[in-house]
């Protein structure tokens, strides 16, 4: 009888993960056959800062990266990026691809005339459209910067996640 009872509660707990906010817990955390951003739990691909305190940073001692931030959830991760995009546009004034970009991704890293335009062709605006920090243009950035910095697009849910806790 325990085993029975036991098996039925791992089948409603599976069935009822979206409602239980389980999907939320994903961790790509040392997972080497991922990319780098992906592995550290990281879409956006932000550097190290120590005087950053982003939610569900891994502290220093435990990060093995050592060059990128990581995060202890997913979810963490595409959160900073969304609080970061959102404090380029209301903070620094960085209110166009253009200028994102160029801060996000300097020069001396990155070809980035090739990533303002990969961006700009995504989002289907002029590199100097002025963006405004909604939720829907922070999230549509990060979807995009992931893919340039990870191979791949986050998608509706992650960034949905990431949205939750900002």
């Amino acid at each position: 009888m325990p085993v029975l009872i036991f098996i039925t509660l791992v089948t409603i707990l599976f069935f009822m993960k979206n409602k239980l906010g389980l999907e939320k817990t994903v961790s790509y955390l040392g997972k080497m056959n991922l990319t780098r951003g992906l592995r550290n739990n990281n879409p956006g691909n932000l550097k190290y800062v120590a005087s950053n305190k982003w939610l569900g940073k891994v502290a220093y001692p435990q990060n093995t990266d050592g060059t990128f931030e990581q995060f202890i959830q997913f979810r963490y991760g595409v959160r900073a990026l969304l609080v970061l995009l959102k404090s380029y546009i209301e903070v620094k004034k960085l209110n166009n691809i253009n200028l994102i970009i160029s801060q996000f991704a300097p020069p001396t890293e990155n070809n980035t005339q090739a990533y303002i335009n990969t961006l700009s062709k995504k989002l289907g605006v002029s590199p100097t459209t002025e963006l405004k920090a909604t939720v829907p243009t922070l999230k549509e950035l990060a979807r995009y910067i992931a893919k340039v910095e990870t191979g791949r697009e986050l998608t509706d849910t992650e960034l949905e996640h990431g949205a939750e806790i900002m």
